[in-house]
């Protein structure tokens, strides 16, 4: 019997230390369970990841690479620097409950679909909702995933202070989606109404692209929180109208995401329209 001999894969950060390694725990558990024989080497790469520098890895007797993306804490400011449009969704809550504000891109460089959430909830309700319903806001806030509002309902303009802080950090903000029944006064932002067969579009391009690798969501725990909550019901038209599993339960980031690639999906396609009618 011919043993083979231990891998040498590589993998790399544009981000120094645990920060990157973080999102790796899942990785790590597969490399554990499946037994694999392979040697493990954390490199950071300050300068943008070439092909050359791929190329080279032959020669140093590498047998393959993995490029770690930013976690969610530490990711925008990489992120800020892609060249892309973002497109924003926001799930208003009636009163006093969680809000959730999402960004939503392609970035053909990475391959792939990438999605920034984050939540807020006011103060007052904050430990009642992570004790009762068992929701771990707190140490969402210590991960920076969440915003307490420091009034007895949620304040709205924390939620427009957070997109304004985004495009500050250098990311290219062109619409935000959101429900106008929960917020009339931001006649900014664009009117997205909660009908399914138009949140179905966005449900599908995220469920293909999560099938297909190429969704990130910069392992942000607390949008896991809400996917692990979402169920759905397929019509005979293909379309899905989705809901959360108990009524204790949070889908507000998801929701949030998919009013975000609504947009995203829109523009695409009247950008595309224009292209052909100029060629």
């Amino acid at each position: 019997m011919t043993h083979q001999r231990t891998k040498h894969i590589v993998v790399a950060f544009r981000l120094a230390g645990e920060p990157g390694r973080r999102k790796l725990g899942g990785f790590l558990r597969y490399i554990a369970e499946h037994e694999l024989d392979w040697n493990l080497q954390f490199v950071r790469i300050r300068e943008e990841f070439s092909s050359e520098f791929v190329s080279a890895l032959p020669g140093r007797n590498i047998d393959g690479i993995i490029y770690s993306i930013p976690s969610a804490k530490d990711g925008a400011a990489e992120l800020a620097k892609l060249n892309i449009d973002w497109y924003g969704g926001v799930d208003l809550s009636k009163m006093h409950d969680l809000t959730a504000a999402s960004l939503y891109a392609h970035s053909d460089e990475l391959g792939a679909d990438i999605c920034i959430t984050h939540a807020f909830c006011p103060i007052s309700m904050a430990a009642e909702k992570s004790d009762k319903d068992h929701i771990p806001l707190f140490g969402w806030q210590e991960d920076g995933l969440l915003t307490i509002c420091n009034s007895p309902t949620v304040n709205y303009a924390d939620v427009v202070s957070w997109f304004t802080d985004m495009r500050k950090k250098g990311f290219n903000i062109r619409q935000v989606g959101h429900d106008r029944k929960f917020g009339r006064e931001y006649i900014g932002a664009i009117d997205q109404p909660q009908y399914y067969y138009v949140k179905s579009e966005g449900f599908r391009h995220i469920e293909k692209a999560a099938k297909d690798g190429c969704f990130y969501y910069l392992h942000s725990q607390a949008f896991e929180y809400c996917v692990s909550n979402v169920a759905c019901v397929e019509k005979n038209d293909d379309m899905v109208i989705f809901y959360k599993l108990q009524p204790e339960h949070r889908i507000d980031l998801f929701d949030a995401s998919v009013f975000a690639c609504c947009r995203y999906l829109e523009n695409a396609e009247k950008s595309s329209k224009a292209r052909k009618w100029w060629e």
